[in-house]
């Protein structure tokens, strides 16, 4: 619309300079070296046009010569680039397939006809993992990695072969030198705390998983209890190198990433108890009684009587324990558990009817046997109960 407009206004100015001429007729007389010219002042007007008209024509034809060659190689680039996206997509299309000998085809045409070597790349590389060839995958991504462009993507790939191989050492390391390329890569985090926690390396994968849960690879209440199970690990280890006091540290680490959980419970109680902390110890598995009963907080309380507790002074202790939360069915098995231990038959089987209930567990069952046969020496019983707790267990064994 525009250069209509302007066509239109360069001919009615043409037209306003040709009637303003012919209102205003003159002569032009021009006498140079010799030479005399006289004409009309429109002729020379006209003529002045006529030649700038051939003027603006010949610089252009010779601009369209000039810039010609370039044109061409533009055109012929063009085509080249789209003929390489073709062969790129009908690449992906076959790898899709699974047409393992098409796709390489189509990917060294792409890598021909396309100055993207990432992308030619990356379809061969596909196409050879799809073939199962590991040795010509480890090849192509060795020669990625040796690009600073195509790095990343040629060590993800061989952290990639390493783990299907289950070669935990060296996929620690490409691991390592992926996390350096990409610090912020989410899947690097995570490949890289997985693998450590693999490793059985609890020390660097504390220090992965805090990475992943800082960056949101991971969330903070699944990262807690993450945590808490790798401090559990850390602190076993600990304990076997010695370092009771850091042993402790992890375990109360644990505890605090995860209030829930019972082990880090009473591997804290059993720890300080080893540290002579034996009244905080027992403090620790009074107040968690209430809210996580169970047979580990029992056995560590047991370990942290005084030493030379007599078995009475036991029963005494668990009769607190019980006070704390009488409801709860292990309340009562731990008491008749320490009351078995100190020949209290009656006090043993009255606690193991109340945590029996209708339907008696294993665990409950085994102990009956242990007192038919101590108190009785009703090895009969003792048998019925013994065969009752292997029928539960096969019972409520998963299919």
């Amino acid at each position: 619309m525009i250069r209509m407009l302007w066509l239109f206004a360069k001919i009615a100015l043409i037209v306003a300079a040709a009637v303003w001429l012919a209102d205003h007729p003159g002569s032009v007389h021009i006498d140079w070296q010799g030479w005399v010219v006289d004409m009309p002042l429109g002729i020379l007007a006209l003529g002045v046009l006529v030649f700038s008209i051939v003027l603006a024509l010949l610089w252009r034809g010779w601009s369209l010569l000039r810039h010609s060659p370039e044109s061409i190689g533009g055109l012929r680039r063009a085509r080249r680039h789209r003929k390489g996206l073709e062969a790129l997509t009908q690449g992906l299309v076959a790898v899709a397939a699974g047409d393992v000998r098409e796709a390489e085809k189509l990917a060294r045409r792409a890598d021909l006809l396309l100055d993207e070597p990432l992308l030619s790349s990356l379809l061969l590389v596909q196409a050879t993992q799809l073939g199962g060839e590991e040795t010509q995958a480890r090849k192509r991504f060795e020669a990625l990695r040796e690009r600073p462009a195509t790095a990343f993507l040629g060590v993800r790939g061989l952290l990639g072969l390493a783990i299907r191989r289950g070669d935990w050492a060296e996929a620690e390391t490409l691991a390592e030198e992926a996390y350096r390329l990409r610090p912020d890569s989410a899947m690097v985090i995570r490949e890289l705390y997985e693998i450590r926690r693999a490793r059985g390396d609890t020390k660097r994968a504390l220090t992965a998983l805090d990475k992943a849960i800082s960056i949101g690879v991971m969330d903070k209440a699944r990262g807690a209890k993450e945590k808490a199970f790798l401090l559990m690990a850390e602190a076993q280890r600990l304990e076997q190198e010695g370092d009771l006091k850091g042993a402790l540290k992890c375990a109360e680490g644990a505890r605090h990433n995860d209030p829930d959980l019972v082990s880090a419970a009473a591997e804290s109680a059993r720890l300080m108890g080893l540290l002579d902390k034996r009244r905080a110890a027992e403090k620790l598995v009074e107040d968690s009684w209430p809210k996580m009963a169970s047979p580990m907080l029992a056995r560590a309380y047991y370990g942290l009587a005084q030493d030379g507790a007599t078995s009475l002074t036991q029963v005494k202790r668990f009769e607190h324990l019980l006070s704390l939360n009488p409801d709860h069915p292990e309340s009562h098995v731990a008491l008749a558990e320490v009351a078995l231990k100190a020949d209290l038959w009656g006090e043993a089987r009255k606690h193991l009817g109340i945590a029996a209930g209708d339907v008696p567990d294993a665990r409950v069952c085994r102990l009956m046997a242990e007192l038919e046969e101590a108190e009785h020496g009703d090895t009969q019983a003792a048998r019925d109960w013994l065969a009752r707790a292997a029928a539960f267990a096969v019972d409520v064994e998963p299919a």
